[in-house]
């Protein structure tokens, strides 16, 4: 008897030792254990994944990943690491690929990918993670290998099925990975397994920032690898960034690209938006140092030291002044004379108030072919700040409009408010309302209040006083806040009759401001006009009070 279990014993052992191939006490090193966390610090989730090359380079399941904002693995050995970010990721076959922040000059145990797929009744391995010095591999066969995004294979194995399983890698008798184990739903499901090529694929491109299965995953995306794909998608992911995102992307975009001039310019932008000004300096002087036009280079820290003494004139920071600013922009157009050159040092000319040069260099780019709407605009302003003409002013935004095609859109709808003041300031009021109900139709619904409060005061001036009855009151609704759209409705509420609308208007106005002495004046002649004499008077001798100089006249001619 006892012999007889010492031959079955000896027989499982066998088995055993047969089912685990000689490389796999080697590749156990490239499975770990994963463990997720949300933004609380709490687990979501504990997986497995294993590494795809010597970069630190892993793949595991998405699922564990939804919602997480940290995640570490433990290697073998037992070694805890972060994640560093995110490759790629698809909820449809549950894969995520992502680099684990390794100690510099690693040298970590990673699985070589099989090039060839798997085929049916082949053998496979499932290689599970294990923290033991020896390993067990479970022996099995590809029961059926189907086609899956067009051109991978989704396996279904033979091996019996365990949650504990999910992420682990399936390798050939070569022991190269074929595939990545799906999650088991019970020890006698069938097991899945996406083709591993699948997930060592996926890469960040320069619209991943849209990708709905990374935005949910809080752990940062890495950049492409391609700079200029990575160039978009930092321009089309910025907006959606806090300071610490952006600033993280821009370093990782500088470590992948160290020689590529732009990463310390973006740099160097935020430092300067940071006011962080010594930092700022440090990158602009790398971006000259990678930038191999100069002209570009002088154009850039010109834009640079304009941005800082327009946005932080305090403190100066040593001699980035709009002088140095002007020098460098001089000797890019002296360089290499570019229309959007000579517009940097109109802007210049402008913030130093040197409007005669500005217009003169602002003039220069309108004439240059492709002038948009906005060279012709800065002209005009330029022009009026130097006391010129207003009808050349006009002039000149009628050309920033003659570069639009009719109907206007909302791109037109700034210039054409822009035009109708300054028609308005000739009274030109006609043409000026003209101009204003084209941009209402070219902006359509965003429209402020002081748009309705300008419209009204051009309505006021053509008579137009139902018309400029609605524009106030569609000012104050829009603004409640602002006393003087709330002055302007009760003297027009005045005019066309509407005095206990008056008198609700002037009493807003006096609640907004209580020292407020053209709210109680009105308020008072508004009661006057109502026959409440009393509370009229108690009004008016409070404007006296306020210092208005027009309310003792009121009281003598409508409160005896």
């Amino acid at each position: 008897m006892k012999k007889n279990i010492l031959i079955a014993l000896c027989l499982v052992a066998s088995t055993s030792m047969a089912q685990t191939p000689k490389w796999a006490s080697k590749m156990k090193k490239a499975v770990f254990s994963v463990v997720t966390y949300d933004t609380n610090g709490k687990i979501i989730n504990n997986t497995n994944g294993f590494f795809i090359n010597d970069k630190g380079v892993a793949l595991s399941d998405y699922r564990s990943f939804e919602g997480a904002s940290k995640a570490e693995i433990i290697d073998a050995d037992g070694n805890k690491y972060q994640v560093k970010n995110i490759i790629g990721a698809n909820n449809i076959y549950d894969i995520v690929k992502f680099t684990v922040d390794l100690p510099a000059k690693s040298k970590i145990t990673f699985l070589n990918l099989a090039s060839a797929k798997a085929e049916k009744s082949q053998t496979v391995y499932l290689l599970p993670y294990s923290t033991q010095k020896n390993v067990t591999c479970q022996q099995g066969i590809v029961e059926e290998a189907s086609l899956a995004a067009q051109k991978y294979s989704y396996y279904t194995f033979s091996f019996k099925g365990n949650e504990k399983y999910t992420s682990t890698p399936v390798l050939n008798t070569n022991g190269e990975c074929i595939a990545l184990v799906q999650k088991c739903s019970g020890s006698d499901a069938k097991v899945y397994g996406m083709d591993v090529l699948f997930g060592s694929d996926m890469q960040i491109t320069a619209m991943s920032g849209n990708d709905p299965n990374l935005k949910r995953i809080n752990i940062k995306s890495d950049i492409p690898d391609e700079v200029n794909d990575a160039l978009v998608y930092m321009m089309m992911n910025a907006g959606n960034m806090t300071d610490e995102q952006y600033i993280s992307m821009v370093d990782d975009f500088v470590k992948k690209f160290p020689n590529s001039p732009d990463g310390y310019l973006r740099r160097c932008n935020f430092y300067v938006d940071t006011q962080k000004f010594e930092q700022a300096e440090e990158n602009l002087k790398l971006f000259i140092e990678k930038t191999e036009k100069k002209d570009d280079a002088c154009y850039n820290v010109a834009n640079v030291i304009y941005r800082k003494c327009l946005s932080f004139p305090e403190p100066v920071y040593k001699d980035w002044t709009l002088d140095r600013a002007l020098r460098e922009i001089q000797t890019a157009i002296a360089l290499n004379k570019m229309p959007f050159y000579t517009q940097l040092m109109g802007d210049i000319l402008f913030a130093q108030k040197k409007y005669d040069g500005a217009f003169d260099a602002y003039l220069d780019v309108c004439h240059q072919p492709k002038a948009t709407a906005e060279n012709w605009f800065a002209a005009s302003r330029a022009k009026e700040m130097m006391g010129g003409d207003k009808k050349e002013c006009i002039a000149l935004m009628d050309s920033a409009l003659n570069t639009f095609i009719k109907p206007y859109t909302s791109q037109a709808a700034p210039f054409l408010y822009e035009r109708a003041q300054l028609k308005a300031e000739l009274d030109m009021n006609k043409e000026a309302w003209e101009d204003y109900n084209e941009c209402q139709k070219a902006q359509g619904i965003h429209i402020g209040a002081e748009f309705f409060y300008l419209r009204e005061q051009t309505e006021l001036k053509l008579k137009m006083w139902q018309q400029a009855y609605l524009d106030i009151n569609k000012a104050a609704e829009i603004a409640p806040e602002e006393i003087t759209f709330q002055l302007e409705l009760a003297s027009v509420c005045l005019r066309v009759n509407k005095i206990d609308e008056a008198i609700a208007a002037a009493q807003r106005a006096a609640n907004i401001d209580g020292n407020s002495a053209d709210a109680f004046r009105i308020l008072g002649f508004s009661q006057a006009q109502k026959g409440d004499k009393v509370n009229a008077k108690k009004n008016l001798e409070k404007a006296k009070s306020l210092g208005d100089d027009k309310a003792d006249g009121l009281i003598k001619k409508f409160c005896k």
